[in-house]
């Protein structure tokens, strides 16, 4: 009797870490997503220019890696048909982390921070050689299908360049 309580004790504790991780879960974004750009805007404001189009979709993959990390990874063409793409290691703590990308002129960092579970939203930070260079949001529609980020790009001085909405479609 005793082996017997023994395996339903330990049984117990499996399905409750189970349950645990459950809860936890695994990053709301954690997937593959291709930028609709039919659907992306840039509204640039006096003074600036938005970036053309790209060549091709940028690609966005997010992994969770466990322990609330993320690794973030995005590959695309620009609209002069150069490859462009960053890597980014995080967690969504308000915490700054390093972004690695192709053509980078400045120690770039980045900050997120969740506001909401259900729908996911979260807000995120840039910052250019510790100058903030950008504010965004980043929104996960009801049915996970589609994920929304509008950004806001500063300048140097803190001023508004561009305000860029973002569509992007779960592969």
């Amino acid at each position: 009797m005793t082996a017997l309580k023994a395996v339903l004790a330990l049984g117990v504790l499996v399905m409750a870490a189970a349950v645990t991780v459950t809860a936890q879960g695994k990053d709301p974004l954690e997937g593959s997503w291709l930028q609709n750009t039919a659907k992306t805007t840039c509204t640039a404001h006096p003074g600036a220019m938005c970036n053309p189009a790209p060549q091709k979709p940028t690609r966005r993959a997010y992994s969770d890696m466990g322990n609330g990390v993320v690794f973030i990874t995005n590959d695309g063409v620009n609209a002069q048909g150069a490859a462009t793409g960053n890597r980014i290691v995080a967690r969504r703590d308000g915490k700054d982390y390093p972004i690695a990308s192709k053509g980078q002129n400045a120690y770039v960092m980045i900050a997120f921070t969740p506001k909401s579970a259900r729908p996911y939203s979260s807000d995120y930070v840039t910052k250019a050689d510790g100058v903030l260079s950008a504010r965004a949001t980043e929104t996960l529609s009801a049915d996970g299908k589609t994920l929304t980020i509008v950004v806001h790009n500063l300048n140097a001085q803190g001023q508004p360049t561009t305000d860029v909405s973002q569509v992007w479609d779960r592969q």
